[in-house]
């Protein structure tokens, strides 16, 4: 296979998008991240049998019900795509306008937002992708946009490669963003 140049040479720090094939839920999964490790991928297309990325989550039970929780060292094995989110729009929008930039466009992020769901008890899940606008206040930010890659088609067989693609969302419901900066102190097992 070819190197494709958008997946070609991502450096440690970059924001992807890693697809793997999850045992626990028996069906391709995608995580959006910063890569930690390795340093270099020189084609996500054919990226190494380990890597590392930094990704969040919402604690859903417990005593940290509905506070971020910050994957330093998010391991996956075997991963089949690890795809270099853009900063480009997928689609026409307008961002929001703000007063003072506190997170510029163009940041890997985490967004945390209100949702109504029983998957989510806690009310809240975190969305990580790259800014695409910016963001002023972060603690009362307007409308979040974020590019973010999803899967689609057959994910159900470990057979077929899934379908994927990324996409631009405006998150209206954001009660939070934060920008995803690695700790390069702590060591990943």
């Amino acid at each position: 296979m070819a190197v494709d140049k958008a997946h070609a040479n991502i450096k440690r720090g970059e924001c992807v998008g890693v697809v793997y094939w999850s045992t626990a839920f028996q069906e391709w999964r995608i995580h959006d991240g910063v890569l930690k490790s390795p340093a270099t991928i020189s084609n996500g297309l054919k990226p190494p049998k380990s890597i590392t990325i930094i990704h969040y989550t919402v604690h859903q039970s417990g005593k940290n019900k509905g506070d971020l929780n910050r994957d330093e060292c998010f391991h996956i094995t075997n991963p089949l795509y690890v795809l270099r989110t853009p900063t480009d729009f997928t689609k026409a929008v307008t961002c929001p306008k703000i007063s003072g930039t506190k997170i510029p466009k163009g940041k890997c992020v985490v967004v945390k937002i209100k949702v109504n769901d029983k998957a989510h008890p806690s009310g809240r899940d975190a969305k990580n992708g790259r800014l695409l606008c910016p963001v002023g206040n972060p603690n009362k930010p307007k409308t979040v946009w974020i590019n973010h890659w999803v899967l689609f088609g057959n994910i159900k067989n470990p057979a077929v490669k899934p379908k994927y693609r990324l996409v631009s969302t405006g998150y209206k419901n954001t009660t939070f963003v934060k920008a995803l900066t690695p700790n390069n102190k702590k060591k990943c097992p």
